[in-house]
């Protein structure tokens, strides 16, 4: 599903705080490199720090799972366009 926001989920999903923080270091460097602030070899060093990242889970309240990976994965897909 194509979704540009994240749902909170009932049960389960993934830490907001680690959710939160991990888009804003992707959505800050490929900001930063469209702006010419930071050179490509920047924003590819954060994407492949951040690729790996395993999302923190939690038993209520967090973010909904799919819409948080649909996300990241059309976020690292943007950057991996952007460095080609």
């Amino acid at each position: 599903m194509d979704r540009d926001i994240l749902r909170s989920a009932a049960f389960g999903g993934y830490d907001k705080a680690d959710v939160i923080a991990t888009l804003d270091t992707l959505n800050a460097a490929k900001l930063a490199f469209e702006d010419g602030a930071i050179p490509l070899a920047e924003l590819k060093r954060t994407a492949e720090k951040v690729a790996g990242h395993k999302f923190k889970k939690v038993v209520t309240g967090g973010f909904n799972k799919q819409d948080v990976e649909d996300y990241f994965r059309k976020l690292c897909d943007d950057i991996q366009n952007m460095t080609e």
